[in-house]
């Protein structure tokens, strides 16, 4: 059974770290409210609204996502391994260095979201969309990006790609200007 909105409020009263696994805060809306490093281990959010909510270091693993509504909320650290993170929108979310192994993200909007240097190796990203999305030093060994949406997404070096190799900047197509021809 869902929390109630007065128990949530009682629960976020208690000192941190908060030990809350398994809760279902399902159809929930939180706004600005701090998880910091909570124990939500196999934690419900199914069809929450959550906005600026902070799960800075929070053990998330095996938690349930399944269409939420998650905007600008602060995953740094997070572990969210095996978690199912299906058909959300997480627009503008931070999941830098966020542990995100095996996680289901399919059908997920992911724009201009922040998932730099974390672990998405064996992820679902089937047809996610990663639109401006910074992966910069993600490791995406073993993921699934059929039909992902990867427009404008920020790819480095740094970043490995399913196959377990570095991203590799393509070619200059050689349709760029070259002033030095013009010069007489």
């Amino acid at each position: 059974m869902p929390l109630t909105y007065a128990q949530i409020a009682e629960l976020l009263r208690q000192p941190a770290p908060l030990q809350l696994p398994g809760r279902d805060f399902s159809g929930t809306t939180l706004a600005g409210v701090s998880l910091r490093g909570a124990n939500l281990r196999a934690a419900n959010f199914n069809d929450t609204s959550l906005q600026r909510v902070d799960f800075i270091n929070a053990v998330l693993v095996d938690a349930q996502f399944f269409e939420a509504r998650v905007t600008e909320c602060l995953f740094l650290g997070a572990d969210l391994t095996g978690a199912n993170l299906s058909r959300c929108d997480f627009t503008r979310s931070d999941f830098r260095r966020a542990h995100l192994a095996n996680v289901n993200f399919f059908g997920t909007e992911l724009f201009e979201a922040n998932l730099a240097e974390a672990d998405l190796s064996g992820a679902n990203l089937r047809s996610a969309a990663l639109v401006s999305t910074n992966l910069s030093g993600a490791n995406l060994t073993g993921a699934k990006l059929h039909r992902a949406q990867l427009g404008d997404a920020v790819l480095t070096t740094r970043t490995i790609m399913p196959d377990g190799q570095p991203y590799t900047p393509a070619p200059p197509t050689g349709d760029e200007d070259d002033d030095d021809d013009d010069d007489v």
